[in-house]
């Protein structure tokens, strides 16, 4: 009897990943796929250089540091996860952040770091805008307010 219930559960699978059409061999499903006309093409990865590899092992040994990353392309490409403490912002943190990423030469042009509460942001939840306690723009060193 339990062989019967599996092999019944087996096959009512079968038929759901068909009609959803995962797997299966059917023919019209490949040509579908196939010639889907506009396909996106896939996003190239963006790979750390040498310099900014460098540049998070030395953030990451941080003793404050409790995770960072590293977002390249994006408006704020380094967000550092801090616990917090008693300091209102930690500005001074985040220009200290932007002179190991130039002692680093993982310095571009118009990089910014933001310095986030990491219990904030992981266990309230909250969006890494409301977690920051200080962005700062590289260039400058001044303080920045990015979204």
């Amino acid at each position: 009897m339990k062989i019967v219930r599996w092999v019944g559960i087996a096959f009512v699978l079968l038929i759901l990943l068909r009609v959803i059409g995962v797997g299966g061999s059917s023919p019209e499903g490949k040509k579908e796929a196939k010639s889907s006309p506009k396909e996106t093409p896939a996003v190239e990865e963006v790979r750390p250089t040498a310099a900014e590899q460098k540049a998070l092992a030395i953030l990451k040994a941080e003793p404050k540091v409790k995770d960072v990353l590293f977002q390249p392309g994006q408006a704020v490409e380094w967000m550092v996860g801090v616990l917090p403490d008693s300091s209102p912002d930690r500005i001074g943190y985040a220009q200290y952040i932007c002179q190991q990423l130039k002692d680093a030469g993982a310095l571009r042009p118009g990089t910014k770091v933001r310095v986030v509460d990491i219990v904030k942001l992981t266990l309230e939840g909250a969006s890494p805008r409301k977690a920051s306690v200080g962005t700062v723009d590289c260039g400058t060193f001044s303080r920045s307010y990015l979204p």
